[in-house]
């Protein structure tokens, strides 16, 4: 896995905290993992992205962190509490969140919270499905482009509200690196305001939630479009402060709260609290707690004509 070493080791020039970090993390990942991690990293290749810029934006991602992380503790706040906020500061500076996405992207084979996400995800999707899947926020797009790997749905519907999110989820499907498909389509928009009529048997929101205003108005939603039996793949996180996150859940059951609230039953959970600290430790220490779940709707309701 040279390509995979190479880029761990410009990541780690003069940094022996990361160097430290990604060793323990190294040993962790699967044969299989290290490969989809190596095919990741020549698709980022093949798209103009060479090792050293990928190394950078790992490391601006983990600088970003670190400064939010400082900022929440002095505070007991997120930085920026709108859409607006935080569309302005991309706006002023989009280089960085280009890098910043990238990062995010390197994380999910590189942070221990994140590959127990991938994992999860990866665990619980349908193997045997039919009908139609939206992913909300598809960001970088590894995670759409694994469900149209894995999954058997006729069709796949991926909406974010950044230009951004949505050029790269189409650049990561149109590679064909992952396979061929031509049963999907991406679109930029805000899924809260668009009317749908339209219901789904997949629907995955993969760390959204701490980006929107109101969650509420979203799972609601969410509810409201998923057919009756559904798979439902919803991962947000707690007292996680990013540059781009405005909405703060302070406890798991903040979360779980919302769920009950908006007719979605829990099915299968995963918690990662940060690094090897308990929960209740994080919740003491204001550190990071991730959580993703397999849910399905409450309530029945007629079959979508």
């Amino acid at each position: 896995m040279s390509i995979v070493t190479d880029l761990i080791d410009i990541i780690s020039q003069g940094n022996d905290l990361q160097r430290k970090y990604i060793k323990k993390i190294f040993q962790l990942l699967t044969t299989s993992e290290l490969q989809e991690f190596e095919k990741y990293i020549e698709y980022c290749q093949l798209e103009g992205k060479n090792l050293e810029y990928l190394a950078d934006a790992y490391n601006i991602l983990n600088r970003s962190a670190l400064k939010e992380q400082i900022y929440f503790k002095k505070k007991n706040k997120y930085r920026y509490s709108s859409l607006l906020e935080v569309e302005s500061f991309a706006q002023r500076d989009p280089q960085f969140f280009e890098k910043y996405m990238y990062g995010l992207s390197l994380s999910i084979f590189l942070w221990q919270q994140h590959i127990k996400i991938r994992r999860f995800f990866v665990d619980i999707l349908p193997r045997v499905a039919i009908g139609n899947y939206i992913e909300i926020g598809p960001g970088h797009g590894y995670f759409l482009i694994k469900a149209m790997q894995i999954c058997s749905y006729k069709y796949y519907e991926g909406i974010d509200i950044s230009q951004t999110n949505a050029d790269l989820t189409k650049k990561i499907i149109e590679s064909k690196i992952w396979g061929k498909y031509s049963n999907y389509n991406i679109v930029t928009g805000d899924f809260t305001s668009i009317q749908r009529r339209a219901r789904y048997d997949a629907v995955v929101l993969g760390e959204v939630l701490e980006h929107v205003e109101n969650p509420t108005l979203l799972l609601n939603q969410i509810s409201s479009i998923s057919n009756n039996g559904a798979f439902i793949y919803i991962s947000t996180c707690i007292n996680s402060p990013m540059i781009d996150h405005i909405h703060l859940f302070r406890k798991i059951d903040d979360v779980e709260t919302l769920f009950k609230e908006n007719d979605l039953k829990i099915e299968k959970r995963m918690i990662a609290p940060y690094d090897e600290k308990t929960v209740d430790e994080c919740y003491r220490e204001q550190l990071p707690i991730n959580v993703a779940y397999q849910l399905s709707v409450c309530k029945s309701r007629p079959s979508n004509l």
